[in-house]
C-alpha cells in the first residue's frame, strides 16, 4: 500500500467532515495560512495540523512513513500514562482510522494543542535574560528527573519537540519513540534527531535512559547561553541550540565545543567535558541528574534557584475571615516560640489535650487536633526543609524532589514525591522520634486516611460509609473556602486562569488563610496523598485538595478524590498526622 505524502495529506484534511471518524475533529475547523491552505507543520516523520472546535483545539499528527507496531505503542503508552500524571505531557488519543486519504483510512495522533513556541525560539528571545535562561535549565532538569523517575524515556529531545508555553512551562509533543517499562527489550522506532542525539545510538539502546545524552545537550545548551549569550549567532542554525551532529563526529576540531570549554561558567565547563568523554560510546554516557547535580549554576548568576540547604521562616498568615481562630492563634503573629519549642532529647513531651492544644516536633512541624478523627494534622504540607531533613539523613533517596521545574525554597511543599516516598518519610520521623524518646513507643507518624482528611477539610460529617471511589463527589457544592464559585480571591494557591493568587507554581505553606481548625493549604498549592486505595482495594492511592495547577470546578470541590498509581508529580506533594497512643 502507497503512503500517503505531505500533499496527499494537504489535500484531504482540506474537507474535514469527509476526511475524519472522531466527531469532534469531524466538526472542526482546520487552521488555515495567509492564502488559505490548511497550516500544517511537516518534519521527518509527521505532518501536523491544528483542528479547533466546540472551545478546544487539537494537533492532528499524519504519519509519513508506515510503522507496525504503533497501534499498540500508543495502546501501551496510553495505559502506562493512566495511572502517571506528568506536567510535562499532554493528552493524546491514537486513531486508527484516523484520516481518510485517496479512500483509504491511516492512523493519526490526535493531541491537546499546547499553546507555546518551540524552546529555540523561546531561547533566541531570552539571550539576554541569564535568570530566565538559568530557570529554564531548572526546569529542564525536573522535566527529565520526572520522565526517569516514572520508567519513561521521549526518545527524540529536541527543539521542536519542547514547547514553552506563555506562562513558561515546558511541554514535550511527539511521542512516537517514547520507552515505558513494558516495551523493555524491544527495539526503538527510531532515533531522534541528530543534533540532539549520542552518534553511536542504535535501535537497541531503549531503556528509561535513553534521554541522558540529550537532557545533557540541552541542559549544557541552557547554561551555557545564560553565561554567553554570543555563542548564538554563530552556532544556532535552526535546527539545533548550539550544537550539532558535526560536533560529536569531531570533537577536538570543534569551533563550538572548544567556546563551552571556554565558558566563563565552570559547570558549563565540566558538562562539555563530559558530553567529549562520552562521544566513544553510548556506555559512557552518565546519568543526567547525577552530573548536573555536581555542577549546579555559580551562586552569583543562579540567584535562589534550587533547594536551599538551611531552613527558612515561614510567612506569617491567619484564620479564614469569620472563622473562628484555633487557640494558638494570636493575631499578627505565629505560635509563640515557647509553643514552638522542641522538647529536648530524652523527655517525652506530655500527651496534647484532644482540645485544642498545638504540638510542634523536632522538625518545626506542628499539629492540631482534628475532631472526629483520633489524629492531630499537621497544620502545612511537609515542606522542602523538613524532607531535606529526611534526605541528608537517608542514603539511596530519588531525587526528583530536588528538581521540580521550578524556583522553590524550604518553606514550599515538597514535591516530585510519589505515595511510598511518603510514607516512607513517616516511619523515618516515627522511629527518630521514639528513639530520642520524644514521643512513645506506640505513637506515630503516617498520612492521613480519606475519611480523616474529609473531616479536616469540614465535610466528615456528610459523606456517610463507603469507599473513597464511591464518596468522590458526593458532597456537591463546598469547597476549601466555602461555597462561592468562582473562588474569590485569596481562596488559594491554584491555576492562573482562577485569577485567586500570584504564585505560578507552588507557593511558601501558610501563605493563605487557615480554616477553623488552623490547618493551612486544605486547597490548593500541592494534590496530598492519603493512606487509601481509592475503590477500596485498588485503583491508585487517593490525593485530596487539589494543586496550583488545579482548574476545574469539579476537581476543587471538598470531596474531589484523585487515583494517582504512585508516579511523582511537580504538582503533589503530602501532610502528616501523627497519632499518640496511652
Amino acid at each position: 500500500m502507497t503512503w500517503p505524502d505531505p500533499s496527499d495529506y494537504q489535500d484531504a484534511i482540506q474537507n474535514p467532515q469527509v476526511c475524519f471518524q472522531d466527531p469532534e475533529l469531524k466538526t472542526g475547523q482546520v487552521a488555515s495560512d495567509p492564502l488559505g491552505l490548511p497550516k500544517v507543520a511537516s518534519g521527518n516523520f509527521a505532518s501536523v495540523y491544528e483542528v479547533r472546535g466546540s472551545g478546544r483545539k487539537w494537533a492532528v499528527r499524519c504519519f509519513l512513513r508506515q510503522v507496525s507496531d504503533q497501534h499498540r505503542r500508543y495502546s501501551l503508552l496510553s495505559h502506562h500514562l493512566s495511572g502517571v500524571w506528568l506536567q510535562s505531557l499532554v493528552g493524546f488519543e491514537y486513531l486508527d482510522q484516523g484520516i481518510l486519504v485517496k479512500n483509504r483510512w491511516h492512523p493519526v495522533v490526535k493531541m491537546e494543542w499546547v499553546d507555546g513556541e518551540g524552546l529555540h525560539t523561546f531561547a533566541g528571545r531570552q539571550l539576554h535574560q541569564p535568570a530566565v535562561l538559568l530557570g529554564l535549565a531548572a526546569q529542564w532538569r525536573g522535566l527529565v528527573n520526572s520522565l526517569q523517575g516514572n520508567g519513561l524515556a521521549h526518545g527524540d529531545l529536541q527543539h521542536g519537540n519542547i514547547l514553552v508555553t506563555p506562562n513558561g512551562l515546558m511541554r514535550l509533543v511527539d511521542y512516537d519513540a517514547m520507552f515505558l517499562p513494558s516495551l523493555a527489550g524491544e527495539n526503538c522506532p527510531e532515533l531522534g534527531h541528530p543534533n540532539f542525539q549520542h552518534p553511536q545510538r542504535a535501535s537497541v539502546h531503549y531503556d528509561q535512559w535513553l534521554d541522558n545524552f540529550s537532557a545533557l545537550v540541552i541542559y549544557t545548551s541552557l547554561r551555557a547561553l545564560a553565561a554567553d549569550p554570543g555563542l548564538w549567532q554563530p552556532f544556532h542554525t535552526g535546527e539545533n541550540l548550539i550544537l550539532s551532529a558535526t560536533d560529536y563526529i569531531a570533537p577536538q576540531t570543534s569551533p563550538a565545543l572548544q567556546r563551552l570549554r571556554e565558558s566563563p561558567d565552570e559547570g558549563v565547563r565540566n558538562l562539555a567535558a563530559a558530553i567529549e568523554d562520552s562521544l566513544g560510546s553510548m556506555a559512557r554516557v552518565p546519568k543526567f541528574e547525577q552530573l548536573a547535580a555536581a555542577n549546579p549554576p555559580a551562586a552569583s548568576s543562579r540567584g535562589s534557584v534550587g533547594v536551599p540547604s538551611a531552613p527558612a521562616t515561614v510567612p506569617a498568615s491567619q484564620p479564614a475571615p469569620g472563622a473562628p481562630a484555633p487557640s494558638w492563634y494570636q493575631p499578627g503573629s505565629r505560635p509563640s516560640q515557647a509553643a514552638s519549642s522542641s522538647p529536648s532529647a530524652g523527655t517525652r513531651p506530655p500527651l496534647p489535650a484532644r482540645t485544642t492544644q498545638l504540638w510542634t516536633n523536632r522538625l518545626g512541624m506542628r499539629f492540631v487536633p482534628v475532631p472526629g478523627t483520633g489524629a492531630m494534622f499537621s497544620v502545612w504540607p511537609t515542606r522542602v526543609q523538613d524532607y531535606t531533613a529526611y534526605a541528608n539523613a537517608t542514603a539511596g533517596l530519588d531525587v526528583s524532589w530536588k528538581s521540580p521545574g521550578f524556583k522553590q525554597d524550604g518553606t514550599h511543599p515538597v514535591v516530585n514525591v510519589n505515595w511510598d516516598d511518603a510514607r516512607n518519610f513517616c516511619a523515618w520521623l516515627t522511629e527518630g522520634d521514639r528513639r530520642e524518646s520524644r514521643i512513645g513507643p506506640h505513637d506515630e507518624y503516617r498520612l492521613p486516611t480519606d475519611e480523616e482528611w474529609s473531616w479536616a477539610v469540614g465535610i466528615g460529617d456528610r459523606e456517610g460509609a463507603g469507599t473513597p471511589k464511591e464518596k468522590d463527589w458526593k458532597v456537591d457544592g463546598v469547597f476549601p473556602w466555602g461555597t462561592q464559585w468562582p473562588p474569590p480571591k485569596g481562596a488559594g494557591n491554584y491555576d492562573p486562569s482562577l485569577e485567586v493568587d500570584t504564585f505560578d507554581f507552588t507557593s511558601p505553606v501558610g501563605s493563605f488563610p487557615a480554616n477553623s481548625l488552623g490547618l493551612f493549604d486544605l486547597g490548593g498549592n500541592v494534590w496530598e496523598w492519603c493512606e487509601d486505595w481509592y475503590d477500596g482495594t485498588s485503583g491508585g492511592r487517593v490525593m485530596r485538595g487539589g494543586s496550583w495547577y488545579s482548574d476545574g470546578r469539579a476537581f476543587l470541590l471538598s470531596a474531589y478524590r484523585g487515583g494517582a498509581k504512585g508516579g511523582r508529580r511537580g504538582d503533589v506533594g503530602f501532610r502528616c498526622v501523627i497519632v499518640f497512643r496511652p
